[in-house]
């Protein structure tokens, strides 16, 4: 079974923008942060061992990584659930549609339009049906 996580992906395909650029302005800015923060930027030899802080954060990466992709497959599932209901719905209306035709020209055959007893008794059925309809 093939598993999208782990599985190859296809080349990329050309767009537009360049994300290295965003990269490299976040990077700054992320720069600026650290220095606001502890007054000077990452320097060697800072009491602080590089391997260990960038595992951390590597692991936090794999999480976080890791939540957008669940959070994409919910809600893939969710639109796909929604895409479901609103099919069933139209069916249901074409259901709904057809009948109410086929009433009604079953209707139009036995009664006279001119007739305002008949319109009535037209207009009863109808509602009557209706009512059943949306009691179900």
């Amino acid at each position: 079974m093939a598993n999208k996580v782990i599985d190859e992906q296809e080349p990329p395909r050309p767009s537009t923008g360049d994300v290295w650029l965003l990269v490299l302005k976040d990077m700054e800015d992320r720069r600026v942060h650290g220095i606001e923060k502890y007054g000077v930027p990452v320097q060697p030899h800072n009491g602080r061992d590089p391997l260990v802080d960038a595992y951390q954060e590597a692991l936090d990466l794999c999480v976080y990584l890791r939540q957008a992709i669940e959070e994409r497959k919910r809600e893939a599932e969710d639109q796909r659930i929604y895409c479901e209901y609103v099919q069933r719905m139209r069916e249901e209306h074409n259901k709904v549609s057809n009948i109410m035709v086929d009433l009604l020209m079953s209707l139009s055959q036995t009664w006279d339009i001119d007739n305002e007893d008949d319109v009535a008794s037209a207009r009863r059925v109808v509602d009557e049906f209706m009512s059943e309809y949306k009691r179900k």
